[in-house]
C-alpha cells in the first residue's frame, strides 16, 4: 500500500513528524538520530524490570502461602497480590491447609474482588455457580480450581467463607 501526500499536506505531515521526533528526543535525552536506539534500550529495560517484578511477586506469594495455618472448613484470605499466577500459587498451597474451599482474593468493593478458589475435597466446578450467585460473582474453572470476580462487600465474602 502506498500513501502519497503533496503540497501543504506534505509540509504539515513533515512538521508533525519533526515535532514528535523532537519531543521523543527530549523525553529520552537522546539525539534525534538516535531515538530508535534509545526506545529499543528503554523497552529492553522495561522488560527486564517486568521479569524482576514477576520474580518478586512470586517470592511474596510463596512466602504468604507458607504462612497459611491449617484449618477445618473453608478459608479465605485477602491480599494485595493481584497477579493471577501468584494468586494460583497461594491457592494451590492454601488448599493443602483446609478441608473445605480455600479462596484468595484481591481487589476492593468498587472494582470487585478477583478470586482464585481451590479445594481438594469439593468439586468446585459444581459449587462455583452457587457461590457466584450468592456473592454476585462471575467466573468458572475446573473441579479443583476456579477463577473470577465477586462484586459484593468484603464482609459478605468473609461471612460466606
Amino acid at each position: 500500500r502506498l500513501k502519497m501526500i503533496c503540497g501543504m499536506d506534505a509540509v504539515t505531515d513533515y512538521s508533525e513528524k519533526q515535532g514528535n521526533t523532537e519531543k521523543i528526543s527530549k523525553l529520552l535525552s537522546a539525539k534525534q538520530s538516535e531515538t530508535a536506539k534509545a526506545v529499543s534500550e528503554l523497552l529492553e529495560e522495561i522488560n527486564n524490570l517486568k521479569m524482576k517484578n514477576s520474580a518478586l511477586v512470586r517470592e511474596k506469594a510463596i512466602h504468604l502461602a507458607g504462612q497459611i495455618k491449617q484449618t477445618e472448613g473453608n478459608l479465605c484470605i485477602f491480599t494485595d497480590i493481584c497477579d493471577k499466577n501468584a494468586m494460583r500459587i497461594i491457592a494451590t498451597e492454601g488448599k493443602k491447609k483446609t478441608s473445605g474451599i480455600f479462596a484468595v482474593l484481591c481487589g476492593d468493593e468498587q472494582n470487585g474482588y478477583m478470586y482464585v478458589m481451590t479445594s481438594k475435597n469439593i468439586n468446585l466446578k459444581q459449587r462455583t455457580a452457587e457461590i457466584n450467585r450468592v456473592l454476585d460473582g462471575r467466573g468458572g474453572g475446573t473441579e479443583e480450581m476456579t477463577e473470577g470476580r465477586f462484586f459484593c462487600s468484603k464482609k459478605m465474602i468473609e461471612k460466606f467463607f
